[in-house]
């Protein structure tokens, strides 16, 4: 299994740009059969309905369209394949980052002599392997779920009969803990043309290529990646008799540890962007069950594009203090018209958890990281200069040691990146919030462009 996870890293972005395709193939598969936009009012075929939450007095239209849902249209073309090829990316730096550390005698034994090659990246291999069965337990546990959600949310809706669609839709209200009305049982919606047979077999390969493969395996990478905070963390680098030290001969202020860059920069891409995909699930399970949102993205968003299209139309007009009025302390809770105390966490709890592990882990691999690199740091001080065999340091590089930056990615700090993850967490009960993030990675990024104009 490691082995074919290896031959796929070797070529992430060919799968990266396989996965693309695949969304775009399933967005116009989804204009051709009609499900691509689609308005539910609560109302089924044959006369049935869904019942209105208590506190609401009906449903009100809703679009429930394959494009305008974030977690399948824009996770299936955006989020999706780009966190799988900046983790099969990550997979793949793993090995060159351990060479890199003792080609640069970063990685040396207690004795601080140059340890063998071969054994420590068989050391790396088989503690890879070791988390292997876990991680494909993992995603075939969680493959089986989203077959049996499948069956029990979409094909058996779909496929009923008359009969079984009223004894389904019996008592059922449109914040139910398991049944979501959305492009995925279209068929049985008042109004709609869409052949049942037809509208589940596109159901079934959106769930196979997105819910199934996509997320699943991303799931069960952040599991996979325990095994590299693990191997770089005190306890098992002592019990291989390695140590991790600085190396102030780099030129960079992170003294050496620029090099886990090429494992940390994907990694956090990855973590980013499963984060968005997390954020759309939840986001959106939230919105199928408000009755009185028309789209999610008025939900979230709703006074921004306000006060967007009033900068356009009168930007003399505008003024800081529409900004302040934004709203963007608004919770879920007051966007949706919902009494959240009824609604089970199974409603969100998918993505809380996939969230959760999201950030469990950047922690216990930085923690891991973190500790080994100060230890290290520790070593080179009480020596004075570099214990190891052919190593001399001048003074600058020596004062170096003390100022030593352990964060290893330059085009984020880590105080920053807490920032981002705070506001994420934060945004699950006022989603508004997102937009902070959005507006700074926007600004970030013109800078970016700007700055490579103006170099070149």
């Amino acid at each position: 299994m490691d082995r074919f996870v290896l031959n796929a890293a070797a070529n992430a972005y060919g799968i990266g740009v396989a996965l693309l395709v695949i969304g775009l193939l399933l967005a116009l598969a989804a204009f051709f059969i009609d499900v691509l936009a689609v308005t539910f009012d609560g109302q089924l075929k044959g006369g049935l309905s869904i019942g209105v939450p208590e506190g609401s007095t009906k449903i009100e239209p809703k679009q429930v369209g394959f494009l305008a849902a974030p977690n399948w249209f824009l996770t299936g073309f955006v989020f999706l394949p780009y966190a799988v090829m900046q983790s099969l990316k990550a997979r793949s730096a793993i090995e060159r980052v351990i060479e890199a550390l003792l080609e640069n005698r970063m990685l040396v034994t207690q004795s601080f002599e140059v340890p063998n090659r071969e054994a420590i990246l068989a050391a790396w291999r088989k503690r890879s392997q070791r988390w292997m069965p876990v991680v494909t337990a993992v995603a075939v546990l969680l493959f089986g779920i989203v077959v049996f959600d499948f069956v029990t949310v979409v094909a058996q809706w779909t496929l009923a009969s008359e009969a079984g669609l009223a004894k389904l839709a019996n008592g059922i209200t449109l914040h139910h803990k398991d049944y979501e009305f959305d492009w995925s049982v279209a068929a049985v919606f008042r109004g709609t043309e869409i052949n049942p047979w037809v509208n589940v077999i596109f159901a079934g390969l959106a769930y196979l290529f997105i819910a199934a493969l996509g997320t699943c395996f991303l799931f069960a990478t952040f599991f996979y990646f325990f095994a590299v905070g693990g191997f770089f963390s005190k306890t098992n680098l002592k019990n291989l008799n390695l140590i991790l030290l600085p190396n102030p001969k780099s030129g960079d202020a992170r003294c050496g540890f620029e090099v886990f860059e090429e494992f940390f920069d994907p990694f956090i891409q990855t973590a980013v962007a499963t984060a968005a995909i997390a954020l759309a699930m939840y986001l959106q399970n939230v919105y199928l069950r408000a009755p009185t949102q028309p789209d999610i993205f008025t939900m979230v968003l709703g006074p921004i594009q306000d006060m967007v299209e009033k900068l356009l139309e009168n930007p003399g007009e505008f003024q800081l203090g529409d900004i302040v009025n934004l709203g963007l302390l608004i919770n879920i809770k007051e966007l949706s018209g919902f009494k959240f105390t009824g609604i089970p966490l199974q409603v969100f709890g998918s993505a809380v958890a996939l969230l959760l592990i999201v950030v469990i882990v950047f922690g216990y691999v930085w923690w891991f990281l973190r500790e080994s690199a100060l230890s290290g740091k520790d070593a080179l001080s009480k020596h004075g200069n570099s214990p190891v065999a052919g190593v001399i340091y001048t003074e600058d590089e020596r004062a170096k040691i003390d100022e030593i930056q352990v964060w290893p990615i330059g085009w984020i700090s880590l105080n920053l990146l807490l920032s981002c993850i705070a506001v994420v967490i934060a945004s699950l009960w006022w989603p508004r919030l997102i937009t902070l993030i959005l507006a700074l990675f926007i600004v970030r990024a013109l800078t970016r462009v700007i700055k490579t104009i103006r170099g070149t």
